[in-house]
């Protein structure tokens, strides 16, 4: 029986939604990550301005903290979508149908994003 992609992609997708909690409580308390530099970088493709994500003491605010868990869980779907040879497309449309159902709306601006902005901010972020 052969599985297709798609069926991948929701079965990495099932295994990733769990990690948003831990990545968010590491996130916060890694020392010497400037989030509102990393905020800067990636401004263009956010809704709102970074002030609303990162507090001026450099910790997330509550809508920070959403933002950070959705687009960390994206980046690492596009990633294992990318390793899988799911086009471009696809994936940047599955990743707007997701934000919808997660709760992850209103915070990217998907007219503005490319894989390579992905890849970017992947490269950013703290492991």
């Amino acid at each position: 029986m052969k599985i297709h992609r798609p069926l991948y992609i929701i079965v990495i997708i099932s295994m990733l939604i769990p990690l948003t909690e831990s990545h968010l409580a590491q996130a916060q308390t890694t020392s010497g990550t400037d989030w509102m530099s990393i905020c800067n970088t990636v401004s263009a493709a956010l809704v709102q301005p970074c002030s609303a994500y990162v507090d001026q003491d450099g910790t997330f605010t509550q809508e920070g903290e959403r933002a950070f868990g959705c687009i960390r869980n994206g980046v690492l779907m596009a990633g294992g979508a990318i390793a899988l040879g799911v086009p471009t497309p696809i994936i940047l449309g599955g990743l707007r149908v997701l934000a919808g159902q997660t709760g992850c709306d209103n915070i990217v601006n998907w007219n503005l994003v490319s894989l390579g902005d992905l890849k970017s901010l992947q490269d950013q972020l703290p492991h």
